[in-house]
C-alpha cells in the first residue's frame, strides 16, 4: 500500500535504523496502521520478538507504561512498539519529554493524533528526534486514483464507476479501501472489478447501526448519510427510510420547541423519553443546522414519499438518494410538490 506521506518515515528508518517517536496526524486507520508496520519492521532488524502494546490514555496510564518500559530495557533482546491511541497537541506529558530526552533503543512510541495538531508544541518536540507523518483525507479526485493505484498493484482492472461507487460505499480511509480491494481480489482473483462484485463485498462484511444514517442526517451531511443510508438497505432491505426520516425530523421540530420554551438538557430527555446523554445532546447541537421551514416542508410531503417508497417502479436506492438530498442538502427553493 504505497502512502506518499510516509517517506520521511521510510527515510528515517533507512538512514538511522530506529526512530524513538513517530506523530501521527491523521485519522486515517490505513496511514496509522502502515507507521505502526513500519516500526515494528525496523525494530525486528535488531530485537526478537517485537511486542505491541496500545494503551489509551482515557481508560489508562499510557504514559506511566511508557516510562515502566523505558526503564525496564531490554531483558531478554525483545523490542517494543507503544502506540498512544489518542493525544492532543497542547499536552507534554513528563514521561514523553523524558524518553525524548534519553530514548531507549528498542523501543518506539507512535502516538496517534489528528491533523490539527501537526503545528503544536507536541509535533514540535517530536520532530527533534523522531518523526511526524502528517496525512489529510483523501479529496476526491486523489482518493479515486488511489483505489485505483491498489487494484493496479493487484493486477486487477477498475473502472472510473466502480472506483467511484467503492468510495460511496467504503468512504476514503486507506485502510479499509484496501482492505476491500484485496479482499475483493482475493475472493475473485484476478480480471475486472465491477459494480456487483463491490455491492456483494459490502453485503458480506459490512453491516453499519441505524444510528450513523440519522447522525448524518443531523449533521446534514448528505454523501455520510447516502452512504450509511444504501449500506442499511443492503443489509435492511424491507426499512422503510421514509419513516426513518420522518422521526428523526419530528425529533429535531421537538427539539426545537423545547429549546426555544428554555428547557434544560435533562427535561428534554423526560419529555422525549430518550435514554442517553449523547443523543440529546446530538439534537441540542445539530437542531440550529435545519429551519422549522424545511422540516415542517419535508413532513408535508411525507405521505407522498411513504406512497411512492411503497408502490412506485423506481428502486429503494434511488428513492433514498431523492429523500436525502430533498432534506439534508441546503436549498433555499421552496418545496414543491413530489410527482408520482
Amino acid at each position: 500500500m504505497n502512502i506518499p506521506e510516509l517517506a520521511p518515515l521510510q527515510n528515517a528508518l533507512k538512514k538511522k535504523g530506529h526512530v524513538p517517536a513517530v506523530l501521527v496526524c491523521s485519522t486515517d486507520e490505513g496511514v496509522r496502521e502502515q507507521v505502526v508496520s513500519l516500526v515494528q519492521e525496523a525494530l525486528a532488524k535488531s530485537f526478537s520478538p517485537v511486542r505491541t502494546k496500545r494503551v489509551n490514555p482515557d481508560k489508562e496510564d499510557a504514559y506511566g507504561t511508557l516510562d515502566a518500559l523505558a526503564r525496564m530495557g531490554s531483558l531478554f533482546g525483545e523490542g517494543y512498539v507503544l502506540v498512544v491511541t489518542k493525544c492532543e497537541g497542547s499536552v507534554m506529558p513528563k514521561e514523553l519529554k523524558s524518553f525524548l530526552a534519553n530514548p531507549s533503543p528498542n523501543m518506539t512510541v507512535v502516538l496517534f493524533g489528528d491533523v490539527r495538531i501537526k503545528q503544536s508544541g507536541l509535533a514540535n518536540a517530536i520532530k527533534s528526534s523522531g518523526v511526524v507523518v502528517v496525512a489529510e483525507d483523501l479529496k476526491s479526485d486523489p482518493a479515486f486514483r488511489w483505489v485505483q493505484g491498489v487494484a493496479q498493484e493487484l493486477g486487477v482492472e477498475m473502472g472510473y464507476k466502480s472506483a467511484n461507487l467503492l468510495l460511496e460505499l467504503i468512504g476514503r480511509d486507506r485502510g479499509a479501501l484496501a482492505r476491500a480491494v484485496e479482499a475483493i481480489y482475493n475472493y475473485k482473483g484476478e480480471g475486472y472489478i465491477s459494480d456487483d462484485d463491490i455491492y456483494a463485498y459490502v453485503a458480506r462484511t459490512r453491516d453499519i447501526p441505524p444510528w450513523e444514517f440519522d447522525d448524518a442526517v443531523l449533521a446534514r451531511d448528505a454523501k455520510r448519510a447516502l452512504r450509511a443510508g444504501l449500506q442499511r438497505l443492503y443489509f435492511h432491505p424491507n426499512e422503510n427510510m421514509v419513516e426513518r426520516l420522518v422521526s428523526t425530523v419530528r425529533k429535531l421540530l421537538w427539539t426545537k420547541s423545547l429549546v426555544k420554551r428554555g428547557s434544560s438538557k435533562e427535561q428534554i430527555m423526560e419529555e422525549m423519553q430518550i435514554k442517553y446523554d449523547f443523543q440529546v445532546e446530538n439534537l441540542i447541537r445539530k437542531h440550529e443546522l435545519y429551519t422549522e421551514d424545511e422540516l415542517h416542508g419535508f413532513l408535508e410531503k411525507a405521505k407522498e414519499y411513504e406512497i411512492l417508497w411503497k408502490r412506485a417502479n423506481t428502486s429503494p436506492e434511488t428513492m433514498l438518494t431523492l429523500l436525502v438530498c430533498e432534506l439534508v442538502l441546503k436549498n433555499p427553493r421552496a418545496h414543491k410538490k413530489v410527482s408520482g
